[in-house]
């Protein structure tokens, strides 16, 4: 299982077109993928250049186990390359795909936020390139970028929704 604790972060150049880091990605590369994930779409410039400079990237090979169901809720993952599985263990002791989610997926917010451990599980599917933020450097960002706490809500209630959805459509599909 991968254990994202063991990773460090790079020392930052003054100049951000300059700093590269183990994959070979520039900050500026990192700032504009950044800006194409939904969550970080509308942040200032500003924002995503702190949002950047706490990013940990980190290659991991396809059909590892990144993260358990229950697991402490250490960090926040977001697909920069490759697919994963998002996974919930059935009563019965089976692991069941609940989602298959592609790159700008961000995952693991909600452990984060809550302190509660993971409700679901991460696998990769494919070789995955993931940028990763550790609890303690987003909650700092989060009290010194109030705007990314707004998005955050945003997500979570776009989730919610679905999830009502999904179980409108379950509850439907019972009754037939």
């Amino acid at each position: 299982m991968f254990d994202c604790r063991s990773i460090t972060r790079e020392p930052m150049s003054q100049n951000p077109d300059q700093q590269e880091n183990k994959t070979g990605t520039s900050e500026i590369d990192k700032i504009q993928f950044l800006r194409q994930v939904g969550l970080f779409r509308s942040l200032s410039d500003k924002a995503l250049l702190d949002l950047s400079a706490i990013t940990i990237e980190q290659a991991v090979p396809a059909k590892v186990m990144v993260f358990k169901e229950g697991d402490p809720g250490d960090a926040i993952y977001i697909v920069k390359n490759g697919k994963i599985n998002i996974l919930k263990r059935t009563s019965g002791g089976v692991d069941s795909v609940l989602a298959t989610l592609p790159k700008n997926a961000v995952i693991g917010e909600m452990a984060v936020i809550d302190d509660q451990p993971r409700s679901a599980s991460m696998a990769t599917v494919q070789d995955c390139v993931f940028l990763i933020i550790t609890k303690h450097d987003f909650r700092q960002l989060l009290g010194n970028t109030p705007e990314i706490s707004f998005q955050i809500l945003k997500l979570m209630t776009e989730r919610l929704r679905t999830t009502n959805v999904h179980l409108k459509e379950l509850e439907a599909s019972i009754a037939e």
